[in-house]
C-alpha cells in the first residue's frame, strides 16, 4: 500500500486558482458588516476550534440575554396585573 499525495489527501478548492479571489482573505468580521455570503463563508473556511468556541460563547451568551429579557417581561406582566388589580380595587371603592 503507498502513501497517497498530498494533494491526493488535500485536495484544494477551485476558489483557490480563481484569479479574482486570489488575494481575498475572508475574515469573521466580513460576516458582521455583511460584506460576504454567510454560507459562502462557511463553505471556503475550516473552522477551527477557537473558532467553534468564540462560536459556542457568543451564542450561549445570547441565549442568557434572551433567557434575562424573558424573566423581565414576566416580571412587568405580574406587576401589570398586580397594578390593575389595586387601580380595579380603587375604582369600586370610590364608587
Amino acid at each position: 500500500m503507498s502513501l497517497k499525495t498530498l494533494y491526493e489527501v488535500c485536495k484544494p478548492r477551485e476558489s483557490v486558482f480563481d484569479e479574482s479571489k486570489r488575494d481575498d482573505t475572508l475574515d469573521l468580521s466580513n460576516l458582521l458588516n455583511n460584506s460576504i455570503d454567510g454560507e459562502e463563508f462557511f463553505k471556503e473556511t475550516y473552522v477551527t476550534t477557537g473558532m467553534e468556541l468564540l462560536f459556542d460563547t457568543a451564542f450561549n451568551q445570547k441565549m442568557k440575554t434572551i433567557e434575562q429579557m424573558q424573566q423581565e417581561i414576566a416580571m412587568d406582566q405580574q406587576q401589570i396585573a398586580e397594578c390593575t388589580f389595586v387601580i380595579d380595587k380603587l375604582e369600586k371603592e370610590t364608587e
